[in-house]
């Protein structure tokens, strides 16, 4: 079985989810490739909205164009990631620490929890200096994150 399905199948286990297709990585919108599981959102947030369900997506991406780090393999160009939304207004920290949680304890259960690292964009700041989190914190600016074209 393959890693999305088991863990596709490990968040069913706590939620009702809905699994989205995955785009294609050429795009033939203005922009070159698909850069992020997140880039038909703003769709999905208008036909999904009203849906209880959280919503997993395996897409395909390219992280960055002209940017090969040799020394760091997460920071290869084509890279398979999953996403998973809620497409409901609301405040979703707790079902990001949820998902953060469950995913270690059922996928990774050798790894402790202080030694998770999250990354999030400047913006976020205040939203997570008001909460004790037992991960590691690295706060970016928001004009490094994702950027590709």
């Amino acid at each position: 079985m393959s890693t999305y399905k088991k863990f596709v199948r490990m968040l069913r286990g706590k939620w009702q989810v809905e699994e989205l297709p995955e785009s294609p990585l050429l795009r033939s919108d203005d922009g070159y490739f698909t850069f992020s599981p997140f880039q038909d959102t703003e769709e999905n947030f208008d036909s999904l909205k009203s849906a209880s369900s959280i919503f997993v997506k395996y897409q395909p991406t390219i992280r960055k164009l002209n940017a090969l780090d040799l020394t760091n393999p997460l920071n290869l160009n084509y890279q398979t990631t999953y996403a998973v939304q809620k497409y409901q207004r609301s405040n979703q920290i707790d079902l990001i620490k949820q998902l953060i949680e469950v995913s270690r304890e059922k996928l990774f259960p050798q790894i402790a929890a202080s030694e998770v690292e999250i990354t999030y964009p400047d913006i976020l700041h205040d939203y997570f200096a008001q909460r004790k989190f037992e991960f590691k914190l690295n706060e970016v600016e928001t004009t490094d994150r994702y950027l590709c074209k």
